[in-house]
């Protein structure tokens, strides 16, 4: 499936409850979350959630995100190159809260499309709130999902309860390729306006 073909709205400018009425995923927790619970969590601002949409499959997925933090560890201070005093502070972070993928979609890489998706988002908030990791509380069993993903495993308190194990992705590398493209482009803008 083309990631071309794919949008997103958010429920902050569109009713997506009703664009998302009939979605199912094939996780309960999910599907209940989706059609119960979650104009609670969004009026009461705990999650911004977000419809996927395919130009002819219409709505095939949904996520949520918020902020959190993650107290660094040892493995995560070498991982993430961080020196003192800034290995002593909770890191900044998005938390991926919910990603569900219609069931009739789902193991066509339509997954892996939407997490680049997030992590674009991501990157694009950390221009407004500082946001160094994309946290995830991945079920268990789908730990390979996020892996292939580019996530790493947490250390110390990775495990958040018997249902989920908490992940991260660094999010520094896509952050400054992203600066340097606009700072590109801002130049050019610049060369060009003193030219013409």
């Amino acid at each position: 499936m083309s990631s071309s073909s794919l949008g997103i709205l958010s429920c902050k400018e569109y009713d997506i409850h009703t664009v998302l009425k009939d979605f199912e995923c094939g996780d309960q927790s999910l599907n209940a979350f989706l059609h119960q619970d979650s104009k609670k969590f969004n009026a009461a601002l705990f999650c911004s959630m977000w419809a996927v949409i395919h130009e002819t499959h219409g709505p095939v997925g949904f996520f949520t995100l918020s902020t959190t933090s993650l107290r660094i560890q040892p493995q995560e201070k070498a991982e993430l190159k961080l020196e003192s005093p800034l290995d002593r502070l909770l890191a900044p972070a998005v938390l991926l809260g919910r990603l569900a993928v219609s069931d009739k979609l789902q193991g066509k890489g339509l997954g892996r499309q939407i997490v680049d998706f997030i992590k674009a988002i991501a990157v694009e908030s950390a221009e407004l709130v500082s946001s160094r990791l994309l946290i995830v509380d991945s079920f268990i069993g789908k730990e390979p999902f996020y892996e292939r993903c580019g996530f790493k495993y947490c250390t110390k308190g990775g495990k958040r309860s018997p249902s989920s194990t908490k992940m991260f992705f660094d999010l520094i590398d896509l952050y400054r390729e992203r600066h340097a493209e606009k700072i590109a482009q801002k130049q050019y803008s610049d060369l060009l306006q003193r030219f013409f």
